[in-house]
């Protein structure tokens, strides 16, 4: 399929026929709810096939000292593309049309005017080669997702026996694990969090996500406590196929079995949703990952591209040696 029968337009309103088929295709992050946290800087773009819808991405640009950067959007897992879900005759007709899809991604990122360019590519997208040929750095990324359609025993039969002990310690503690929807307590467990390790995101962002995002249907928190106070907490998102982990902590009077004791409740809860993933949103952090790691879920790897101007490049390898 000729990649000039693509075309990538920029979604100027919110145009339920989008959105709607967005979150249909695509999940969560990629519907009009979660389009609303933002505000201003992200860019929604649908992807036509012969002026027919067949997928979209979207895009978050910003500023740091002089450098202006292009981006996934603030807390997404990343930037798509989500395609529409189809039927195809043969492997090779699936195959050339979304090389003609991330072909022309490849060359409208390419041509995008900023100093710096990180994205995350969506897991399943698995040919990376139209952005290596447009000279991007491809690095792998790895998250690790459990399928709940296994039996709760099962589920815990596959978690690490350090996970099993540290569940244990938390039960003989006496700790109570909490489902909540207080999402204006977990919006100040989680200022709280990010002030107390110097993680910088955007208040006003938070304000959004958990004030006028979040709800019943879509989101949920688990806080394990003792004696009334909160040892450690976390915040998760969903929709009906997916659970995803966005963010936690230790409170500060909590020890390592507490934070554990909040995941495995909120893979109980996921479940009890009937929801089929529960996705950890990954990490390349060695401590990061081997903890996720031991929850027994499967792997998932991913890509993310990286661009920038040949002395940024040279210049970034003292500092992100690892993704330029």
């Amino acid at each position: 399929m000729p990649s000039n029968t693509i075309d990538i337009q920029l979604i100027r309103d919110e145009s339920p026929f989008y959105y709607e088929a967005a979150e249909k295709h695509g999940g969560l992050f990629w519907g009009i709810q979660w389009r609303r946290i933002y505000y201003k800087n992200v860019e929604v773009y649908g992807i036509y096939n012969k002026n027919r819808l067949c997928g979209g991405f979207m895009l978050y640009r910003s500023k740091r000292v002089f450098l202006t950067m292009l981006t996934n959007p603030p807390l997404m897992p990343s930037f798509g593309p989500w395609l529409v879900k189809k039927e195809y005759s043969n492997f090779q007709k699936q195959r050339d049309f979304e090389r003609s899809v991330y072909t022309e991604i490849a060359k409208f990122l390419d041509q995008q005017r900023v100093k710096i360019k990180t994205l995350v590519l969506h897991p399943a997208v698995r040919d990376v080669l139209p952005f290596f040929w447009k000279q991007f750095k491809i690095s792998p990324q790895l998250t690790y997702r459990i399928d709940l359609t296994h039996s709760p025993d099962e589920i815990k039969k596959n978690l690490s026996g350090d996970k099993r002990n540290l569940i244990s310690k938390s039960e003989r503690k006496d700790y109570q694990a909490v489902i909540t929807y207080d999402y204006r307590k977990l919006e100040e467990q989680t200022k709280s969090y990010l002030d107390r390790k110097n993680i910088k995101v955007n208040p006003e962002l938070l304000h959004h996500l958990f004030n006028e995002f979040a709800n019943r249907n879509n989101s949920f928190g688990v806080m394990v406590k003792k004696d009334e106070t909160v040892l450690s907490f976390g915040f998760f998102v969903h929709d009906k196929r997916e659970c995803y982990y966005l963010f936690g902590g230790n409170s500060g009077n909590g020890d390592n079995s507490s934070g554990t004791f909040v995941l495995w409740k909120a893979i109980e809860q996921a479940k009890n949703k009937n929801i089929r993933w529960f996705d950890f949103e990954g990490s390349v952090i060695p401590n990061v990952e081997r903890y996720f790691s031991g929850f027994g879920g499967v792997p998932i790897d991913y890509y993310r591209i990286n661009k920038a101007s040949l002395f940024l490049e040279i210049l970034l390898k003292f500092f992100k040696r690892n993704i330029f």
